[in-house]
């Protein structure tokens, strides 16, 4: 690769030499391999690198290794059994900038210091001698000032300066301004006990990952909440300990069985199984466990065979009850001949009038047929005959409450769900008859699972009993309404599309009938607080005009008398009784005649007086004041 980028021959074999090699290659052809060598698996260079890749390590892991050792990847290509190439041979070039073992120390040893060493040399010895340059003892902080070169020297103070007569405290000086503090003798002496001791210890071996890291660290996620040994977890495997692996730890242990792939990579590991990771010494402890996976599926299926088998059963008593109710309802029955009446009479005098019976899918459509002001439609009108006639009609739903949950039982899921059960006691039969011919004694497998199986054919059976008679009352259900029998017409359809429907449609109907009654009701309040509001406003005003029409023919007096509060009347009335007294011809104190009484009516009368003195004697004003005059005197009512 030198030659090929121009570098002198003369050079090239130099640096041949100085590492150790035979210039004598370079003649040879670099596209065929060398005359003498051994495979490339046992290289001293690459033959560890071809070993891992065996071992199943990822090729570019593998790759990125021998790069970070200057070797070069493309050397995994070549045949491991063969020698390996001239071109690969030489030693990979060394990093820009490296020391004289690359590329860069053949440049600066050979070529360039033949080129540029001459005069150097010449301008080192025409300057002078130079001056001591000792290394302190220890490692010191830098002060970085700018030089003098001898030659300004000459023309400065420096010429008459030395500094070989200074004598410094080095001891002080190193104390204080040392790059590391220097350490006492009993430090140095912990130091050195520490060193022998750590040199003493045996290096830790480096742990071998040999499956993929994802895997990894899922598997090791699970063995940490099983928080078992691998020796435990074989031992428990086993011997079928239901104790010690309960369900949780058994579906962990399933999900980190190991592949194919991995197993034979952890089984083929021939170094130190020591140094493996915890994944792959869990590989290997439960490596001798025949078919290990398919052993701990059937533990697992052990311990949820009762949960599945009342699960299966209960769907099969849902459908059962569904039909039960749906067949006995007689709301349902009186809802159909209702629908049954409603469509003959609309189809009447059509070829889809006339009829005995109809398929349950038109309950469903009763809601999208529109009345002419788009406002309810028959399905509202269903839902009001029924208020009207016969209330109980409108909670048809109660008599067949299980129907929702029977939609969800669909009798081909239930088949599906039943063959895996079967598939499953058929792989605990398999296992069981395999285990028999070759299991040690440890193994209980056999002695566990072989009761169980009993008792799991057992309810399988029950449960296909159950399941045949279920699709027989269904069908039956089915064609007693005329819909085509299973499977055309499924648990789902039947339930949910046929009956379901219909329910939440009528229910729907009757909330809409509730909510256009009260909208219907609040109207009519309105219209009738409008009505009351307008009678009550005309009355208002009938009676104004006649109390009007009976005050003005009367006296102003008498007006205000009227119009004033009780307790101005009663006040008026006081004062009336004075007078009377006074007029009928008691004697005062004095002997002589009472004096004039007046009242805070007659007070604002004549008040009244003065103000409107001034008006024509026309006027209506005039008219009462002059009778009002001839009642009461100006000087106030008569004395008697």
């Amino acid at each position: 690769k030198m030659l090929k980028m121009g570098l002198p021959r003369g050079a090239v074999e130099q640096k041949m030499k100085a590492e150790g090699l035979d210039p004598a290659i370079l003649d040879k052809d670099p596209n065929k391999p060398l005359p003498k060598g051994p495979p490339l698996k046992e290289h001293p260079k690459y033959g560890k690198f071809v070993k891992m890749l065996k071992m199943g390590l990822p090729k570019g892991a593998v790759e990125q290794k021998m790069t970070a050792e200057g070797l070069d990847p493309a050397v995994l290509e070549c045949d491991p059994e063969k020698e390996l190439p001239l071109k690969f041979s030489a030693p990979a070039p060394a990093a820009k900038g490296a020391g004289p073992g690359g590329l860069g120390g053949l440049l600066a040893g050979g070529l360039l210091a033949a080129k540029g060493g001459g005069a150097k040399k010449k301008k080192d010895e025409s300057a002078g001698p130079k001056k001591p340059n000792p290394k302190p003892r220890v490692p010191m902080r830098s002060l970085f000032w700018s030089k003098i070169d001898d030659a300004t020297r000459e023309k400065t103070v420096w010429k008459n300066l030395s500094d070989e007569q200074i004598d410094l405290d080095v001891d002080d000086l190193e104390l204080d301004f040392a790059k590391v503090r220097k350490k006492t003798p009993e430090e140095e002496a912990a130091d050195a006990e520490k060193a022998k001791e750590k040199k003493e210890e045996a290096p830790k071996p480096k742990e071998v990952t040999l499956v993929d890291s994802r895997v990894s660290q899922n598997v090791g996620i699970a063995l940490r909440k099983v928080k078992m040994s691998n020796k435990e977890i074989a031992a428990a495997i086993i011997a079928v300990d239901e104790d010690r692996l309960d369900l949780a730890k058994l579906e962990l242990l399933v999900a980190s069985t190991p592949s194919a792939d991995d197993a034979a990579v952890v089984a083929d590991f021939a170094g130190d199984a020591t140094t493996l990771g915890q994944v792959e010494q869990f590989f290997r402890a439960i490596a001798p466990i025949p078919d290990v996976k398919h052993r701990l599926e059937c533990t697992v299926f052990k311990h949820k065979l009762e949960a599945t088998c009342k699960g299966l059963d209960q769907r099969l008593k849902t459908i059962t009850a569904a039909c039960e109710q749906v067949s006995r309802s007689e709301r349902l029955a009186k809802i159909l001949e209702v629908v049954l009446r409603l469509g003959n009479y609309l189809n009447g005098g059509t070829g889809r009038g006339g009829v005995h019976g109809y398929r349950l899918d038109v309950l469903a459509k009763l809601a999208a047929v529109k009345s002419l002001d788009n406002k309810k439609s028959l399905m509202n009108w269903l839902a009001a005959w029924c208020e009207k006639h016969d209330r109980a009609l409108l909670t048809v739903a109660a008599e067949f409450p299980d129907i929702d949950e029977a939609a969800r039982c669909s009798l081909t899921q239930w088949d599906a769900d039943f063959a895996a059960l079967e598939a499953k006691i058929k792989l605990v039969q398999q296992h069981i008859a395999a285990r028999r011919k070759h299991a040690p004694k440890s193994d209980r497998f056999v002695e566990v699972m072989t009761p169980f199986r009993e008792h799991a054919d057992k309810e399988a059976d029950k449960l296909r009993n159950r399941c045949q008679a279920t699709k027989q009352r269904f069908k039956v259900l089915v064609e007693s309404f005329g819909e085509d029998p299973p499977p055309a017409c499924g648990v789902d359809d039947f339930f949910k599309h046929l009956l379901g429907d219909f329910v939440a449609a009528f229910h729907r109907a009757q909330q809409q009938n509730e909510k256009l009654k009260a909208m219907e009701e609040k109207a009519k309040q309105k219209r009738d607080a409008e009505e009351r509001k307008k009678a009550l406003k005309e009355q208002s005003g009938e009676l104004v005009t006649n109390t009007f029409d009976a005050l003005k023919n009367e006296a102003a007096d008498d007006i205000l008398a009227k119009l004033q509060g009780p307790r101005q009347r009663r006040s008026r009335r006081a004062a009336a009784a004075v007078s009377s007294t006074s007029s009928s011809g008691a004697p005062t104190q004095g002997g002589g005649p009472d004096p004039p009484v007046t009242s805070p009516n007659t007070d604002r009368m004549q008040r009244f007086i003065r103000r409107v003195g001034h008006v024509d004697n026309g006027s209506r004003a005039a008219d009462q004041l002059a009778r009002f005059r001839r009642q009461v005197p100006p000087g106030g009512p008569a004395g008697g």
